[in-house]
């Protein structure tokens, strides 16, 4: 097997080849050539498998003895993955579904520490950021397999999995072997080897080659910071004065006269003194100085700007999308100065960066949702033509990006069109500008070859992930039926399925059905392909390891339920927590964010209520309410339900998305929309928001039809995010108690049927700090429903479709004052009365309240429950301290003396107004 270790070639960096520096065009260089390549090892998968066992053998083994790489940030094993066990099988949790921690969060906290560092120390002292990047590191290391042994100080572990090391060694070797022959600048040494790009291992032995540079940089410095990533180095020191600022000047003070590098040699490089063969390229350290006590704006900008752009904060989609050009995003103009004259412009450059996330923007924005195709063109035209030329291959990694958006459009004719493009740009490639230290010029043409025949199974594994997500939208057979692989293998991008897990399902038939942009009616109306279709294989769920949410779950169970005959209203909440701990293999100890749950029945009601206590650690201190004021028409409602298409439009996902935004933006706790407002289609992507930022949503779902059975229904996204273990978020769905008169008989005019339930059940959510739950409209006529929350709430969320304000709206301001509460109502801004009404009195009752508009809008209040809770928890003392007080009062005699003394007492009570008998 290891004679199968093989490699394959891909570009590395392109080059212009424009020599003419003083012409200014009028586009970009898409005539780039090749100047430097990467050789990647390729291995079976057996081979591949042993590497990381064996990785996973050594990086526990060597931080038992040697303790953690602290200066290392790249490639951190998950904390769970090894245990205190001494035995290598059982000290390392094989069965987790999760290894690294996520590359861009290690990225992001490497940087933010030494951006965060500079700022702190430049308070108090000169300071100097210093980057430094290592040459190659990968091809020019020289590391001897003969002496690893002698790190493990004889441990009895270590002598047992010597025979692997043995295997893992001669991969090296046959890998530098095999490179050497066209790679210039690698050493032929006897018994060393350089790092193979695309193994495991290396993540583990690059931290431990360069564990001596890394302690004589602390050592020999005492930075403030130092860091490093890979190769990448961040180092932070206070410094004196400097008397002339320069890199030069920078790198010979600090690092070369304090035996960090060697001087300078005639290549420009320079080595680090205690492992001269790791080296650095003079022209790439950069260095930043920071004068002490000055206003430092470039550490400020670029602080905002990381913070604007990190993964994090990109979580939602851009918004903005559909109202730029791509192009105005992929190109960026350079200029001397902001003053935009002609004579200061200097070039155009492509920014693939802004590219790509305007493309994943488009997706993300496309997914479930419905829109003019014609409209899409020139966003394709753009973007085939912005990936064209040289730029075709040099941004490859942006291939199947492309590919799924173009198989997501419908648009196989261009998907196939690019594709030939980019085939034929593949073929066309030289190395006629390579540079002089790569490649051996007799190997060139070997090399090239073999780089072209990578690019093309690239290609081909790209349109193949996108035609995986739906077959007939390839267009060449050998696409179509590596698509039916990588489906069959589970590999394709899972985050663009329509329906969370729909591609674990147990059923054959998932293997013939588009995955994307599915049509949940047709779906729900057979209930027998759908109880298949949610049903999950456990094979797939084993052999598909990644981490399974707990919310994707409770959606799947969701889609199931649908039409069946169990209840909307969940009471198998522990079995889906277990199935989740299975699925990734997760500890027992781990605890259901859904504390318990308990059903109330108040038989002389004939109501029920669920009562679910989930955990919920949110740093947020306030319990602000978001109230979403957007325009929902009834003939619109019952239009969506014949014609699905029409609720899940771009321009509504935009708009949600604005409003998603805007309630991330104001630190909102609760959010609230009004009834019929939420596809069911996108719920899974409001939980990924919901369990991100910890934001709980409340809304009313637009109808799902179910052959004739349509069902309107409210739910609650409600966000736990506590400070261990997960971010989860529990979506609590219900049909509706009460509908409507009018509602059931608009409906059963156009065939469908609607059911009351036999005993109307409403969610009760107690997250340890409010306690919350949900009336649905016309729910709220009823004084049962409204009954069984009288003492029990903290505030009541009623999404609504209403005209008739005036009634609901004395019903708001008694269930106010009856139930002691807040109520937070959303109604459409068509009729208005959005409101927020506590138990107040009159000048204060109203938090907020809005009527009309045309555009879509959040309205933020602040929900003062601490203050409620406080007051209804001393009341009856309170009230029975001042009815001692009258009892004691000299100053009243006379009946005018009632309406002049004792009202100055009871004007100082505050705003809250009086429990309501019978409270408690």
């Amino acid at each position: 097997m290891k004679k199968q270790v093989k490699f394959c070639v891909l570009p590395k960096t392109f080059k212009s080849i424009n020599s003419d520096t003083g012409l200014i065009r009028g586009n970009v260089d898409k005539n780039k050539k090749i100047s430097k390549v990467n050789f990647t090892i390729e291995l079976p998968v057996e081979l591949l498998i042993l590497d990381l066992m064996w990785t996973l053998f050594v990086k526990k083994i060597y931080t038992e003895h040697q303790g953690d790489f602290i200066y290392s940030h790249a490639g951190q094993f998950k904390k769970g993955v090894f245990n205190k066990e001494e035995d290598l099988i059982a000290g390392i949790d094989f069965k987790s579904n999760r290894c690294f921690e996520p590359y861009f969060q290690c990225y992001t906290k490497w940087r933010n520490k030494a951006i965060d560092s500079a700022m702190e120390t430049c308070k108090n002292e000169n300071t100097v950021m210093i980057s430094l990047d290592l040459k190659s590191f990968y091809y020019y290391i020289d590391f001897d397999f003969r002496d690893f042994a002698k790190l493990f100080n004889n441990d009895e572990r270590y002598t047992k999995i010597e025979f692997i090391t043995s295997i893992i060694s001669d991969i090296y070797t046959k890998y530098t072997e095999l490179v050497v022959k066209y790679k210039k600048g690698i050493k032929k040494s006897v018994g060393k080897s350089v790092f193979p790009i695309g193994l495991i291992s290396p993540l583990i032995l690059r931290d431990i080659a360069l564990e001596g540079v890394d302690n004589s940089i602390k050592k020999g410095l005492s930075p403030k910071y130092y860091g490093r990533y890979v190769d990448d180095m961040l180092i932070v020191v206070g410094t004196g004065p400097i008397e002339y600022i320069s890199t030069e000047e920078i790198i010979e003070n600090i690092l070369v006269k304090k035996r960090i590098l060697n001087t300078k040699n005639t290549k420009g490089e320079y080595e680090f003194f205690v492992e001269p063969s790791v080296k650095l390229q003079g022209e790439k350290v950069n260095c930043f100085y920071f004068e002490r006590g000055k206003e430092n704006i470039l550490l400020d900008v670029y602080y905002k700007k990381i913070k604007r752009n990190s993964s994090e904060a990109n979580l939602l989609p851009d918004i903005d999308v559909l109202s730029d050009s791509f192009n105005g995003r992929a190109y960026t103009m350079n200029s001397t100065d902001d003053s935009m004259k002609i004579r200061n412009l200097e070039f155009m450059e492509s920014d693939n960066y802004n590219a790509t996330l305007f493309i994943n923007g488009l997706k993300r924005i496309l997914k479930n949702a419905s829109y003019d195709k014609q409209y899409m063109v020139n966003y394709l035209i753009d973007i085939v033509n912005f990936y064209s030329g040289s730029q075709a291959v040099e941004f490859s990694n942006t291939w199947r990006t492309i590919f799924e958006l173009l198989i997501l459009c419908k648009d196989k004719d261009r998907a196939n069109t690019f594709y030939l493009n980019v085939k034929k740009e593949i073929e066309t490639l030289s190395f006629d500008y390579i540079e002089e230290d790569e490649i051996y010029s007799k190997k060139k043409q070997t090399i090239l070859n073999k780089l072209k025949r990578s690019l093309l199974l690239k290609l081909d594994i790209s349109i193949g992930l996108a035609v995986a997500l739906d077959y007939d939208r390839g267009k060449l057979k050998k696409h179509k039926i590596l698509g039916r692989k990588i489906r069959q293998a589970n590999m394709l991008s899972h985050n663009m399925v329509s329906f969370p897990l729909i591609n674990y399902s147990m059923d054959d038939s998932i293997n013939e059905i588009p995955l994307i942009n599915m049509n949940l009616n047709a779906i729900l109306s057979d209930v027998t392909i759908r109880k298949k279709i949610f049903k999950l294989d456990d094979e797939k769920i084993c052999w598909s390891p990644r981490f399974i949410h707990l919310h994707e779950l409770y959606f799947c169970v969701f889609y199931f339920t649908i039409g069946s005959n169990n209840k909307f209203v969940r009471d198998d909440n522990d079995s889906i927590f277990n199935r989740y701990v299975r699925m990734n293999c997760l500890s027992e100890k781990i605890p259901n964010p859904i504390i318990y749950d308990e059903e109330k029945i108040f038989e002389e009601l004939n109501i029920a209520r669920k009562d679910v206590v989930i955990t919920e650690q949110c740093d947020k201190k306030n319990t602000k309410v978001g109230l979403v004021n957007t325009k929902i028409n009834e003939d619109e409602v019952i239009d969506i339900l014949l014609h699905p298409a029409k609720g899940i439009t771009v321009n509504k996902k935009q708009s949600l998305y604005k409003i998603l935004n805007a309630a991330k933006e104001e630190k909102v706790k609760y959010l609230v929309f009004p009834e019929f407002y939420m596809p069911a289609l996108w719920l899974s992507d409001i939980g990924n928001f919901s369990k991100q930022y910890g934001i709980t949503v409340v809304t009313g779902l637009q109808y799902i039809a179910c052959n004739d059975r349509v069902f309107n229904t409210v739910c609650v996204i409600a966000s736990t995010c506590g400070k261990t273990y997960f971010k989860n978020m529990i979506p609590l769905i219900r049909e509706k108690n009460y509908y409507a008169p009018e509602e059931r008989m608009e409906l059963a005019a156009l065939g469908y049927v609607s059911k009351n339930p036999s005993k109307p059940t409403y969610y009760m959510v107690n997250n340890g700090k409010e306690k919350f739950s949900t009336i649905l409209c016309f729910e709220f006529t009823d004084i049962a429903s409204r009954l069984i929350m009288k003492g029990e709430v903290d505030f009541l969320c009623v999404p609504q479709l209403n005209r008739d304000t005036n009634y609901f709206s004395s019903i708001v301001e008694s269930a106010a004052r009856d139930l002691h509460t807040l109520v937070v109502q959303a109604n459409t801004s068509k009729y208005g009365d959005s409101r927020v009404t506590g138990p107040y009195k009159t000048d204060f009752k109203d938090i907020l309240k809005i009527k009309g508009g045309e555009n879509d809008s959040l309205i933020v209040g602040e929900l003062e429950v601490k203050a409620l809770q406080r007051f209804q928890n001393s009341y009856y003392g309170d009230f029975e301290k001042q009815v001692k007080k009258c009892l004691a009062c000299t100053k009243v005699r006379t009946v005018s003396d009632l309406s002049k003394k004792c009202r100055s007492c009871l004007d100082k009570k505050g705003k809250i107004k009086g429990l309501p008998p019978n409270w408690n």
